[in-house]
């Protein structure tokens, strides 16, 4: 069973969240923190196991007593309490020390790597057990020591998104890297894509392809991240203007690895510095050169400008990459 470590993030702390999350690390000043933290500590230090980091952050209450967050654990104004998101990231090695500086404010030698965060954001007032809330108090009150904790939602309590028998789901590249989550993590995830499956496609039976413009049925069209989700933040992952939708008739596959690319006009080109082997190859690519991203607009932009600066150094560098993810 995975472990659940809880940190939590203040305000003053959102700078360094931002630079943990985009550099997949988290740190701390000791690797040792007295008897509170013990447990939490060991296992950093040896883990018996697949352990995630429970970033929890913006924590609020409605009315707030005197003397807010430092009240007793039995105040009602803890029942109800919401957060503005928890962030899950999968622990991906033992704590070690570094003494490169990556945060601005200090040097948080003990380490952790991390892998590819999960948000699960706005979460309402109820919508935690006691006994989440209770350690996030008490991950609050520590002022971001790490703490051990019960999963941050139950499985079973995350309602089903029930898919028509007739929908065949394809299987989408926001969710590329993600095999080893644990149950819960994947369910988040799944449930993100979804949201942002929804949110491009709504109800519709057929789409057009950003790339080709072919109106197509919904289950022969990815939705795809165009920056890679590795490079991407947080925030990126689950924005809307990161993605697109690419056929699996061949669009996704030549963006994915790099053999397009789009301009600041979002006009499709060939990659120059992506070498074509064959003559097919190069047919297919003559048919999309020049035509214009569907939607694209200045939110799309930087994410297209990003992939297409990683291919283009990648490609001329010898090291063609095999994905965007």
């Amino acid at each position: 069973m995975p472990r659940y470590i809880y940190v939590y993030v203040g305000k003053k702390a959102s700078t360094n969240f931002g630079i943990g999350m985009r550099a997949l690390t988290w740190g701390w000043k000791s690797n040792s923190h007295g008897d509170d933290v013990k447990e939490a500590m060991a296992e950093l230090r040896k883990p018996r196991g697949m352990n995630y980091l429970v970033f929890a952050r913006g924590l609020r209450t409605p009315n707030p007593p005197e003397g807010w967050p430092r009240t007793p654990a039995n105040d009602p104004a803890w029942a109800a309490t919401s957060l503005e998101s928890i962030t899950l990231a999968q622990i991906t090695g033992p704590l070690r020390e570094d003494t490169e500086q990556l945060w601005p404010d200090d040097l948080y030698p003990f380490r952790v790597p991390l892998g590819s965060p999960v948000e699960l954001p706005a979460l309402p007032a109820g919508g935690l057990s006691d006994e989440v809330v209770l350690t996030i108090r008490r991950a609050l009150l520590l002022r971001g020591l790490p703490v051990l904790g019960a999963p941050p939602i139950d499985e079973s309590d995350i309602p089903d998104e029930d898919t028509p028998e007739d929908d065949v789901v394809v299987p989408d590249r926001l969710l590329t890297g993600l095999d080893s989550l644990d149950g819960i993590a994947l369910v988040l995830v799944r449930r993100e894509q979804k949201r942002l499956r929804r949110e491009m496609f709504g109800q519709a039976k057929s789409y057009t392809c950003s790339l080709c413009h072919r109106e197509l049925p919904v289950s022969l069209l990815r939705l795809a991240h165009i920056k890679r989700r590795t490079e991407a933040t947080t925030e990126e992952r689950l924005n809307a203007a990161n993605t697109m939708a690419a056929c699996t008739l061949g669009c996704d596959e030549l963006f994915e690895r790099g053999y397009l690319v789009v301009d600041v006009q979002g006009l499709i080109h060939r990659n120059t510095a992506a070498p074509v082997v064959t003559v097919d190859l190069d047919g297919a690519l003559s048919g999309l050169d020049g035509k214009k991203v569907l939607n694209y607009d200045s939110a799309a932009a930087p994410f297209f400008a990003a992939h297409a600066d990683r291919h283009t150094r990648s490609a001329a560098s010898g090291n063609p990459s095999s994905t965007t993810g």
